[in-house]
């Protein structure tokens, strides 16, 4: 088994070192665990097809959690069956996080590098474009049609009285949606804890409702984190194809047409 995932990484260029120490060491470990591979992923609550992508390179785990659940499979089959494991799991662990922070790093690069490129190439023509993302951005237009066609009714100037007391409401929290989270990323990543800092955008970018994500961009951006930006980006644009849809929009009505954009194009690698 370890010969054959060996030579199927070897034929996957795009494959990078960090993921392929990590893909290599994961195999070493199923290996000396002496248990089926099939018998390992369901035990681990994981599926044997996804455990042969991790193995083959093909992907890697989108948490520690399920790494965990595997590693403590393999250490107590490998305990019974007297034999030591090849890794400890802290450092699968660190390769885990090195083959990741460097997959988001080639990501980041990628799109510096084609925001970069001159003008100059044309456009391609509409009609050439994939399917997938002709798809999506029919859909895009059509949200944004459906949610412009009733207009806006202007509303008559009431007076309000002033609040009573000396604790009135203030807007200033609202104004600046994100900033203590994105003041929290910023000291994770100035301190060295890239890892808490990348958990912790991936989880806001899985979670945060559509209406709200254009704020969380621009505290980012407000606090110099542009790495923070492509890494919501492009964690967002794993979500389910509505709410893609509903966070593009809400950038489109932001006037955030880069960052939309830089979505729209991650979200179509992915279908």
């Amino acid at each position: 088994m370890t010969d054959r995932t060996t030579r199927g990484r070897a034929t996957r260029p795009e494959l990078s070192p960090a993921h392929a120490r990590f893909a290599s060491a994961l195999g070493e470990i199923v290996q000396a665990a002496d248990l089926a591979q099939y018998r390992l992923a369901k035990k681990s609550d994981v599926s044997p097809t996804t455990l042969s992508g991790y193995l083959c390179g093909h992907r890697l785990p989108k948490s520690s959690t399920t790494l965990e659940r595997l590693y403590t499979v393999a250490a107590l089959h490998a305990q019974r069956a007297a034999r030591p494991l090849p890794h400890s799991r802290a450092r699968l662990r660190e390769l885990f996080e090195l083959a990741l922070q460097e997959r988001w790093e080639a990501h980041i690069g990628t799109a510096t590098a084609r925001d970069e490129q001159p003008h100059a190439a044309p456009k391609q023509p509409a009609s050439r474009l994939p399917s997938p993302r002709r798809r999506l951005q029919r859909r895009v237009r059509m949200y944004r049609a459906r949610h412009r066609i009733a207009p806006s009714v202007p509303r008559a100037a009431v007076p309000v009285p002033p609040e009573k007391g000396d604790r009135h409401h203030t807007t200033a929290v609202s104004a600046v949606p994100w900033a203590a989270e994105a003041k929290e990323v910023g000291r994770h990543f100035a301190e060295g804890r890239d890892w808490d800092a990348y958990v912790m955008l991936r989880n806001t970018a899985s979670t945060v409702p559509a209406h709200e994500f254009p704020g969380v961009i621009s505290s980012c951006r407000a606090a110099g984190l542009e790495q923070a930006v492509e890494t919501l980006l492009r964690t967002a644009a794993e979500r389910e194809v509505h709410a893609v849809l509903s966070i593009t929009a809400a950038l489109h009505e932001q006037r955030q047409y880069e960052d939309a954009g830089v979505m729209l194009a991650a979200a179509r690698r992915a279908l």
